[in-house]
């Protein structure tokens, strides 16, 4: 993976080796990289395959002026598949035998609630359990949000968080 300014030359590269039977794949910016001003980046990620095959793809992050206290969401499923333990996942479409979980980065004190809403923005009566949990780095916490998919029909549906004067929208999907 590399990560460079658009327009810039500086970037920030790593590479891994990464099994087929691996579901996630995380890269991490250090602090010996330097530190990334706020601005628009380029990221390029490209794997090869085991017959040396290269599959590639570009992104686009985007690095706000100012942090924010409350991150943006990182969605994880608990199926049969993953037995007891969540999963994270990139693909929003949940089907009703799966658990969702959103778990948000905050350095902020305030309380955290959280709301389900369908494809209008109608707050739905369904409950959402919001906890937290201490990072292993003890920097900041993680504000964990499970969202019962059981009773949802086959719709788009979103999950507000909110903190003091930040909120995060997470959209998914319930598939038939």
């Amino acid at each position: 993976m590399t990560l460079r300014p658009v327009g810039g030359d500086v970037k920030v590269s790593r590479q891994v080796e990464v099994a087929l039977s691996d579901r996630v794949v995380e890269f991490e910016v250090r602090e010996t990289d330097g530190r990334l001003m706020p601005g628009n980046y380029s990221a390029q990620l490209q794997l090869t395959t085991p017959n040396g095959n290269p599959i590639g793809e570009f992104l686009r992050l985007i690095l706000p002026d100012a942090p924010s206290s409350l991150g943006e969401s990182v969605l994880l499923r608990r199926s049969a598949a993953t037995g007891q333990r969540y999963a994270r996942t990139a693909d929003p479409r949940f089907r009703r035998n799966e658990r969702l979980r959103l778990e948000l980065p905050t350095d902020a004190t305030d309380p955290v609630t959280a709301a389900l809403r369908d494809s209008r923005g109608i707050e739905l009566a369904v409950p959402v359990e919001v906890t937290e949990r201490e990072d292993e780095s003890g920097a900041f916490r993680w504000v964990v949000v499970d969202v019962p998919v059981i009773p949802l029909a086959p719709a788009d549906y979103a999950v507000v968080v909110t903190q003091g004067s930040e909120s995060r929208i997470t959209a998914f999907r319930v598939a038939p």
